[in-house]
């Protein structure tokens, strides 16, 4: 999932969010190390708040969207800067 990554590096102009989706998992930025998850577990963080709060922190605009207007059932879409 690339958009995790961008994010974290500041290459995001516009995200779009599933309202009250989750993905849980950890990603390390240094080693640019992701790991996903099934299910919540202690050491993981919901990637998706961490995509939205990354890209506002960034200057791209968020925008949540019902599930039904989310693109091909995705949970998350961008347009990147670059």
């Amino acid at each position: 999932m690339p958009i995790i990554p961008a994010a974290y590096y500041g290459q995001i102009a516009q995200l779009f969010v599933q309202e009250h989706a989750h993905i849980w998992g950890t990603f390390d930025d240094a080693a640019n190390n992701l790991q996903l998850h099934e299910e919540r577990q202690e050491s993981a963080e919901c990637m998706v708040d961490q995509v939205i709060i990354k890209t506002i922190q960034t200057g791209g605009e968020v925008f949540l969207l019902p599930k039904e207007q989310m693109p091909q059932d995705s949970v998350m879409a961008a347009i990147m800067r670059y």
